[in-house]
């Protein structure tokens, strides 16, 4: 059965969750999550997932299902991490393109004259919701990035556990 990364259920439309948001304006109940909150939600599921494999790699009976679990854990932080990149391709093109708006906005259509340095601070306070979210986008994908090698230094650690056991085995 092929699942899309679209479809997969780790993932969903970033784009619809506030990268910021006030928790004292909305009850809690109808409150959605933002996307800081969401990030680490899934930093604390991904940081259980891999204690919990790591801590299975004691028993040798374990190993077999073991690496299973790893492969199949690093193939979805592999696609996970390859959906983020994506999303900070769209998000990095949306703020080119809002940028050169505010560009000429500030240039052209705004009632005092500002020297480049000053157009830039506006352009900066006009987009710091996007710029916000593309930043937890790139610290998010960092994080993927590196739980991806942890898994493969478990993978790394799965070997080196079998030739122990071998090593004990002979002796």
């Amino acid at each position: 059965m092929s699942t899309s990364a679209e479809n997969h259920p780790i993932f969903s439309e970033f784009q619809n969750i506030k990268p910021t948001g006030n928790p004292e304006e909305i009850n809690p109940e109808q409150r959605e999550e933002t996307l800081i909150e969401r990030f680490y939600r899934e930093r604390r599921e991904w940081e259980t997932k891999i204690k919990g494999l790591a801590s299975r790699i004691k028993d040798i009976d374990e190993i077999a299902s073991l690496q299973v679990d790893v492969y199949s854990a690093r193939q979805e932080l592999v696609e996970y991490y390859h959906y983020l990149v994506s999303l900070i391709a769209s998000k990095n093109k949306e703020l080119r393109k809002k940028k050169r708006e505010r560009i000429e906005y500030y240039t052209t259509g705004f009632d005092y004259k500002l020297d480049k340095d000053q157009k830039q601070m506006y352009i900066m306070v006009d987009l710091e919701d996007l710029y916000t979210s593309r930043d937890a986008l790139e610290n998010h994908m960092k994080y993927i990035g590196a739980s991806m090698n942890t898994v493969d230094n478990i993978i790394f650690g799965i070997k080196h556990r079998i030739t122990l056991e071998e090593y004990k085995r002979r002796l």
